[in-house]
């Protein structure tokens, strides 16, 4: 189960979580082969082939006003993430993290914007069940989305994130990283030398005070 935070405005950079280890990071549509790198995370096109699997139905590159701010007051690599997507008209659809190390905690955070005026700046999604996720906050041309992040213990080698349309009846996605917060592991080997160092200490002085009982015991 994945624990989500509240939405946050997407406002520049900082945005992008830089928080544990970089695990991947996509965006959706783009050149063939092609990456941004937004806050020193480097975010790949998403092809079928990179393990992961999704249900959207259809792609653009047509989320983006160009020299409309608050949208054109983006880096270059932002708005060239933001502006394409993947999205489905009229139903839901899963995006399926696969290949996750059992035990170890997550970080994933999905962007979500539509930056064009008309009707499509009303629109929101639920992703599983966070808060609602606005395309487009001040509903207006050159407007910004938003971002969540949430956590989760891998219980299992795959992860699928639900996109429910809220108004509109779109569910899209522009950007998503995984970010690996700890990995799984047994007792610290510093803990463990601190125990085994008590203990051959315990013996040493243990050995000790044989040794001189018996000398004590020799001499009465």
């Amino acid at each position: 189960m994945i624990t989500f935070a509240s939405p946050g405005n997407i406002s520049g950079d900082a945005d992008v979580s830089t928080s544990g280890a970089l695990d991947r990071a996509y965006m959706f549509t783009g050149p063939e082969g092609g990456t941004v790198t937004i806050n020193g995370v480097t975010f790949s096109r998403f092809t079928p082939f990179m393990g992961d699997t999704q249900t959207f139905s259809s792609a653009a590159e047509a989320f983006g006003t160009p020299g409309v701010p608050p949208y054109s007051g983006l880096s270059a690599d932002y708005q060239t993430m933001l502006k394409g997507g993947f999205f489905r008209i009229g139903g839901a659809s899963t995006f399926t993290l696969n290949n996750l190390a059992i035990g170890d905690l997550y970080e994933v955070q999905v962007f979500v914007n539509d930056s064009r005026a008309g009707v499509t700046s009303t629109r929101t999604q639920l992703v599983d069940d966070s808060l609602p996720l606005a395309f487009n906050v001040p509903q207006d041309e050159g407007g910004l989305g938003q971002f969540v992040l949430g956590t989760f213990v891998a219980d299992a080698a795959s992860q699928s994130l639900t996109f429910t349309p809220g108004i509109g009846g779109v569910a899209q996605i522009n950007g998503l990283q995984l970010r690996n917060l700890r990995s799984a592991a047994p007792i610290p080997e510093s803990a463990n030398g601190v125990l085994l160092g008590a203990g051959v200490l315990g013996l040493v002085a243990f050995q000790a005070w044989r040794q001189v009982q018996g000398c004590a015991g020799r001499r009465a």
